[in-house]
């Protein structure tokens, strides 16, 4: 029987229409691909052996001239022994993709829990792989597979691209996130070092006026005194008021000159 355009493919042609495939297995490793090629022919050839009469023949059409496909349109019975899954499939299945198809619209239960199981795009891409052992697969065949392989990486593409977006917009965010703690984490510590510096200022100035007003008085007891007022270890104000009673002296001295 004629097979549509696959004769006039060429190597290249063979090959363009097949580039979308590897995406689809590039996951699995050889040994995982085997076992799937396995469960994929085992699935098929337990399919044909379904359709066999109780004398084990199954209708064939493939690979029938067109003169006995006009004898025979619905198929010539003949034993299931040695006939591929797909040659007794009608006459439009020319292989295993086309078989694969027709499974799957059929909702063929067997075939159904392999595509569950390993994906609708692995299963049918490994069933492109199966089908272009034959130089002569048809064209058709590879078109509708790559246009249905593609059309779920296209869909894939949108998926990945909202994805990249939305992390963007998160990566986004969590950058004016970062940004806004490192601000917020800068302005406390300028408020805290301005907290510091005016409460060192007013710590020195109430040891100023306690000096001038108690010039007898010793450091222990101006510290005492402001320690009422401050949250500051003894030692601190200590180190804070510094000098300050010298100052204060000095400045009663130009304020009462002898």
């Amino acid at each position: 029987m004629p097979s549509g355009l696959g004769s006039a493919l060429t190597a290249h042609q063979r090959s363009a229409l097949l580039k979308v495939v590897p995406f689809w297995t590039r996951k699995s490793s050889p040994e995982q691909l085997q076992k799937i090629v396995g469960d994929i022919l085992g699935c098929f050839e337990y399919w044909k052996v379904s359709q066999a009469d109780s004398a084990g023949r199954v209708r064939v059409f493939h690979p029938l001239t067109i003169d006995q496909l006009s004898a025979y349109p619905d198929g010539e019975m003949m034993s299931a022994n040695g006939v591929a899954p797909w040659h007794c499939a009608g006459p439009f299945v020319r292989n295993e993709i086309d078989l694969a198809f027709k499974l799957w619209i059929d909702s063929d239960g067997p075939f159904e829990a392999i595509l569950n199981k390993y994906g609708h795009c692995q299963v049918f891409a490994l069933c492109g792989g199966l089908a272009v052992r034959r130089k002569d697969v048809d064209a058709d065949s590879l078109i509708r597979l790559n246009g249905f392989l593609g059309e779920h990486l296209a869909v894939y593409a949108d998926v990945a691209s909202e994805w990249v977006i939305a992390n963007s917009k998160s990566s986004e965010q969590r950058r004016r996130q970062d940004e806004g703690l490192k601000t917020a984490r800068e302005i406390s510590a300028q408020k805290r070092s301005e907290k510091a510096r005016q409460q060192h200022e007013n710590i020195r100035r109430m040891a100023f006026e306690y000096f001038r007003s108690r010039p007898a008085d010793h450091v222990d007891a101006a510290i005492a005194h402001i320690g009422k007022y401050v949250r500051l270890s003894p030692a601190t104000i200590m180190a804070t008021i510094k000098g300050v009673r010298a100052e204060a002296l000095r400045s009663l001295n130009r304020d009462h000159p002898k």
